[in-house]
C-alpha cells in the first residue's frame, strides 16, 4: 500500500511540476512582440496560464539556451528547430504554427552574381538561411553545391559585398539598405505565396511535453491568437507601439518602432503574417508545415549534410486541434 501511495505521489509531482508558471523565450526579432503583448495585455492571465518571459538580446546566448532544454515554451522558426534536431541533437516538439515571420531578411546581390563559383555570405549556417539561398539560386538555375558559403558578421558581410569580395549576401533590416546602396545591387525577398523558412512555431522540449497539461498548451495558443488579433486592431496601434518601445528599448526592435516612418515601414515590410483564422492555423501547422519540412530536407541534402528526420516525431497538433474545434464552433 505504501508503495502505491508513493507511486501516486510521484506521479502527481511529475505532472504538476510545471503547472504553476512556465518560461517562454523571447528575442529582439520581429514576431516576438506577440508574446510581449500576450503578457503585457493580460491574455495569458485571461486564459489562466502563468508565463514568465525570458528575454535574450544576444542571439548566440538565445541559441545555447534553447539547445540546453532549460525553457518550457520556445517560439522559433521551424527551419531552426529542424537544424537543432539535426546538428545539436536537441529534441523539441512543435505544438502549433503562430505566424510566418521571415521579417527583414533579404538577399542582396550584384547584378552579375548568379554564376558558378560565386561567394555567398550569411551570418550563421542555419537551415533557414541556407533555404533562402537555395530558393534564390534555384531561380537562377544554380545549386548550393555550385557556390562557396562564407560566414561573417553582418557588418563584415556588407563591407565585403561593397568590395565585391562576396557577390551575394543574406542580411536584415538596415543592413539590406546599406548593402544595396554600396553599388548597383539587386534585392531579392522570399516569395510571399510560399511557406517560408520564417514559419514560426511554438515548441517545447520533448522531455517536458508529457509534464505540461494539454489545457495549458491550449491556453497558451489561445492567448497568442488573441494577442495577434489585438495587434491588428487599428484602435490599439498607439498603445502597441508604446509597449514595444518600452520593452525592447535599445534593441533593433526599437529602431523599427521609433519614428513614424520606421513604424510605417515595419507595418508594410516587417510585420509577420499572423495566423488567426482556422484555415491558416490548420494549413500552416499541418500540410503547409509538412510541405516546408520536405523542401528544407531537400536543401539539406543538396548541401551534402545529414537530413534524416521524421515530421511526425517533430510535430504534435493535439492541443491546436482542440483550439481549432473551439474556433469553428464560435464562428
Amino acid at each position: 500500500m505504501k508503495r502505491i501511495l508513493t507511486a501516486v505521489a510521484l506521479l502527481l509531482i511529475s505532472t504538476s511540476a510545471y503547472a504553476d508558471r512556465y518560461s517562454l523565450v523571447v528575442t529582439t526579432w520581429p514576431a516576438n512582440e506577440v508574446f510581449v503583448i500576450a503578457d503585457q495585455k493580460g491574455f495569458y492571465k485571461k486564459e489562466g496560464v502563468a508565463v514568465d518571459l525570458k528575454y535574450f538580446t544576444v542571439f548566440p546566448d538565445w541559441f545555447k539556451a534553447i539547445a540546453s532544454n532549460r525553457f518550457d515554451f520556445i517560439p522559433i522558426w521551424f527551419s531552426t528547430l529542424m537544424g537543432l534536431h539535426l546538428d545539436n541533437n536537441a529534441k523539441h516538439i512543435a505544438v502549433g504554427t503562430t505566424m510566418d515571420c521571415l521579417g527583414p531578411a533579404a538577399i542582396v546581390s550584384t547584378k552579375d552574381s548568379a554564376q558558378k563559383g560565386m561567394r555567398i555570405g550569411m551570418t550563421a549556417p542555419i537551415l533557414g538561411f541556407q533555404h533562402m539561398f537555395w530558393r534564390y539560386l534555384s531561380d537562377n538555375n544554380l545549386k548550393l553545391s555550385d557556390v562557396r558559403q562564407v560566414i561573417l558578421s553582418a557588418d563584415d558581410l556588407v563591407n565585403n559585398f561593397a568590395r565585391k569580395r562576396i557577390q551575394s549576401i543574406l542580411v536584415f533590416g538596415d543592413y539590406v539598405n546599406q548593402a544595396a546602396l554600396k553599388h548597383d545591387a539587386v534585392v531579392w525577398k522570399y516569395p510571399e505565396a510560399l511557406p517560408s523558412p520564417g514559419l514560426t512555431i511554438v515548441a517545447l522540449p520533448r522531455n517536458k511535453i508529457d509534464l505540461i497539461p494539454q489545457k495549458d498548451i491550449q491556453a497558451l495558443l489561445r492567448a497568442h491568437i488573441a494577442a495577434q488579433k489585438w495587434i491588428l486592431n487599428p484602435a490599439n496601434e498607439a498603445e502597441f507601439r508604446d509597449i514595444v518601445l518600452r520593452y525592447f528599448a535599445g534593441s533593433q526592435m526599437e529602431n523599427l518602432f521609433k519614428t513614424d516612418k520606421a513604424f510605417a515601414n515595419y507595418k508594410q515590410n516587417y510585420r509577420p503574417r499572423y495566423f488567426i483564422t482556422t484555415d491558416d492555423l490548420s494549413f500552416y501547422s499541418k500540410k503547409g508545415l509538412e510541405a516546408y519540412f520536405h523542401e528544407a530536407l531537400a536543401v539539406r541534402k543538396q548541401s551534402q549534410l545529414s537530413y534524416d528526420l521524421n515530421f511526425r516525431e517533430m510535430v504534435d497538433n493535439s492541443a491546436l486541434d482542440v483550439v481549432l474545434s473551439e474556433m469553428n464552433r464560435s464562428e
